[in-house]
């Protein structure tokens, strides 16, 4: 059979092609592994940290969403919160004083008895307090008698170990007696301010309250007068309250500047 002869240099450039590359003189096998060894490394470190950054890219934003969903809601302030209501009811026996004005002026002495019902209110988690309550007296005295009736709702705060509280009181009242003699009117007492110091289980209270009446011989003018004061009538007060289990007992001191003359009174209080 005829076999072509193959060109010498056909020979040489197959041989070339199919021979395994050469290696050089001080490479060797360990050599090439430790190379591909330092590459794969260096590759698993770049994506470890490029793993390390995007989870720390994802906590951050989880951070900042959470900060933003706390931010959008509303915050509960100390001065908010559910209201809690509780009825009372408290008889009085106060000690009344009606003195006219003048050196020769006479004085008449007696008690006033009444009763005050009405709702104190006061929030759970909160400081603000108020009350509403309607109140009415029958005065007897040495001089005289007289009636005051009363509606009026106050509202304030109350922390710890102070508070002070403001309100309107919308009355009628009268006296008829020998030392003073009030017509019947309608007034408003308006600011009555009262403050608080101590805890609640005792404390001082004081206040003030201005007032305004619709009969013009019960207005006080009080430009006229040394004794201070605003309005047709104006009144000061002094007290303690302290609380017992479930009673509390109250005593105030009061003055009231009246068309004629003062009015002054111990009021005792107790509460149920």
């Amino acid at each position: 059979m005829f076999r072509p002869a193959l060109c010498p240099a056909v020979l040489a450039l197959s041989g070339a092609l199919l021979a395994p590359p050469a290696l050089a003189q001080d490479d060797g096998p360990w050599e090439d592994t430790r190379e591909r060894t330092e590459v794969e490394e260096t590759i698993e470190e770049a994506v470890d940290e490029t793993y390390e950054e995007e989870e720390y890219e994802e906590e951050y934003e989880e951070e900042e969403y959470e900060e933003e969903e706390s931010a959008s809601e509303p915050r509960e302030s100390s001065n908010k919160g559910p209201w809690k209501p509780k009825p009372y009811f408290e008889p009085f026996v106060n000690a009344a004083i009606y003195s006219g004005s003048g050196a020769s002026s006479s004085v008449d002495v007696g008690a006033a008895l009444g009763a005050q019902a009405g709702i104190r209110y006061h929030q759970e988690n909160g400081m603000l307090q108020g009350r509403t309550r309607l109140s009415g007296a029958y005065i007897l005295t040495s001089g005289g008698t007289g009636t005051d009736v009363r509606l009026g709702s106050f509202m304030g705060v109350r922390p710890k170990l102070a508070g002070a509280e403001i309100g309107l009181d919308v009355f009628r009242n009268e006296y008829n007696g020998s030392a003073v003699a009030l017509a019947p009117t309608t007034g408003v007492d308006f600011p009555t301010v009262r403050v608080q110091l101590g805890p609640q289980q005792a404390y001082l209270l004081g206040g003030i309250t201005a007032t305004w009446l619709g009969e013009e011989s019960r207005q006080v003018d009080f430009t006229q007068l040394e004794t201070f004061g605003f309005g047709h009538e104006f009144e000061w007060q002094a007290g303690l309250s302290l609380g017992l289990s479930r009673l509390r007992l109250m005593g105030v001191y009061y003055q009231r500047t009246v068309a004629g003359g003062t009015s002054q009174g111990l009021a005792f209080g107790l509460g149920i």
